[in-house]
């Protein structure tokens, strides 16, 4: 389960990027997180990948108080996290198999885990036949999926997805989001901070919307959005 309640944030230059922010994502849902540019979605993800930290209020994850994990303790909590970005961040010296194998090796997995389970992970995501490609050979839907196969592969409780489909077209963008919703019928929480209208209105989940940092509404898949 994740947990804000009255959350704040105050960057160093003044910006207030987050006022009085209060929700609850129980375990196994799949939420969207709408809003223009500076709504507010890019800080609500760095809160809870522990890139910087709230100003006031609580964010309770998992039962764990944020705020309550040191320095040395963030790798651990990031560890029950997938995380996948607008801009891939793949490794362009390695293959897409060596990309997500790359993920186990930090959390120093058996060689004989990582061939099991990189293999499943790039089949969920329809990769098996370009496992030993580059990601310059690659579209950027492929590489998207690579992103996603990595952000899977240690089998996260949680799901985080920011702007994953701003640099593709239409189509793949509809595709990245099926296998976000396969992994979620899988009991994973998803959530996905976006302004893709479409993709939030064919998906019909539930959507928390921002507005310059504050939380304007939080409708229950009814989703039809409009000013996103």
């Amino acid at each position: 389960m994740i947990q804000l309640r009255n959350v704040s944030k105050i960057y160093d230059n003044g910006l207030r990027a987050l006022q009085n922010v209060t929700f609850t994502i129980a375990g196994g849902e799949f939420v969207f997180i709408v809003g223009a540019s500076g709504a507010g979605k890019s800080t609500i993800v760095k809160l809870l990948l522990k890139e910087t930290d709230h100003t006031d209020g609580v964010i309770m994850v998992n039962n764990k108080d944020l705020a309550a994990i040191e320095e040395k303790g963030i790798p651990f909590y990031r560890r029950q996290l997938g995380v996948v970005f607008q801009d891939f961040r793949l490794l362009h010296d390695r293959t897409a198999y060596d990309n997500v194998a790359f993920a186990m090796e930090i959390i120093e997995a058996s060689n004989k885990e990582i061939r099991r389970k990189v293999p499943a992970a790039l089949a969920m995501v329809g990769l098996s036949e370009r496992a030993h490609a580059y990601p310059q050979d690659m579209s950027g839907g492929e590489q998207q999926r690579v992103a996603l196969a990595r952000a899977l592969v240690n089998n996260p409780t949680i799901l985080i997805a920011d702007e994953p489909t701003g640099n593709l077209d239409p189509f793949t963008s509809q595709e990245i989001i099926k296998v976000m919703n396969v992994v979620n019928r899988r009991g994973t929480t998803v959530i996905v901070a976006t302004h893709d209208k479409d993709i939030v209105n064919t998906m019909q989940k539930r959507v928390i919307s921002l507005n310059k940092g504050k939380m304007t509404r939080d409708l229950d898949r009814s989703g039809y959005i409009n000013e996103a």
